[in-house]
Parts: structure tokens; C-alpha cells; sequence
């Protein structure tokens, strides 16, 4: 939800349970899915993430296997304004993890990572560019 969307209205989905854990860890979210106890990660679930021109929301979608469908339940997480979710977000990423990764623009405006510029994105000596 941090990378560069092209588009007024961005979807991405997350599977795997250290991803999963990984986000609700960053942004301190945890959701529920019931009948299983909060925060688990199953097989063949996943983190929802929705960013439109103004709000980020954020669905849990998992299955209870009770049905030969396995049809998908989703649980909302949270939904909020694109500034309160940028507020949330951008303090929690250790930036200099993201040193040489083409990383610029975006749904929030970032920090230049300690210690120089960013090669191959939009971001050099502090400023932002329209890269």
C-alpha cells in the first residue's frame, strides 16, 4: 500500500502468513476470524488491502472449510483516511531497508532513508521528484 499506484483505486492481497503477520506487526492491526481464535493466520487466507483517492481499508478473508465451496468470509480490519493511514504507516518502516529499490512517490510521502539517496526511484538528497 506504500508503492507507487498508477490508478485512483489500488487493491493488493497478501497470503502468506509471515506477509500476514509481517503488516499486522507494522501497522498494529489484528483482526478476527471467527469461529477461530483472533489473529491466527490460516491456510488459504489473507490480508485485503483497498486504497482509493482518499481512504485505505483493510479486510481479513479466510475460510471455515464448512462448506465444499470454501467459499471466502472477509472481516474488516479498519478503514480510515489516506492521511491517518500514512500517519500510522510511515513511522513504522525502517526506511533503509528500502536503499536501491527504485522506491518514490506512492500513496505516502517518506523519508529519505539515512545515510543518502535513493538510486532508480523518485527520491534524491532529501527531496522528492517526480521520478
Amino acid at each position: 500500500a506504500l508503492g507507487t499506484t498508477s490508478e485512483a483505486n489500488t487493491t493488493i492481497y497478501l497470503g502468506h502468513d509471515t506477509d500476514v503477520n509481517g503488516i499486522g506487526t507494522l501497522l498494529n492491526i489484528g483482526w478476527s476470524a471467527p469461529p477461530f481464535p483472533d489473529n491466527v493466520t490460516l491456510p488459504n487466507a489473507g490480508l485485503k488491502l483497498e486504497a482509493t483517492s482518499s481512504r485505505v481499508s483493510a479486510h481479513f478473508i479466510y475460510t471455515t472449510y464448512d462448506n465444499t465451496l470454501g467459499e471466502p468470509l472477509s472481516t474488516p480490519i479498519f478503514d480510515m483516511s489516506i492521511h491517518d493511514f500514512c500517519s500510522k504507516a510511515v513511522p513504522a518502516v525502517d526506511w533503509s531497508c528500502l536503499k536501491d529499490m527504485g522506491v518514490g512517490g506512492g500513496l505516502c510521502p517518506h523519508p529519505t532513508p539515512p545515510g543518502g539517496s535513493m538510486t532508480g526511484g523518485s527520491m534524491t538528497g532529501g527531496s522528492m521528484t517526480g521520478g
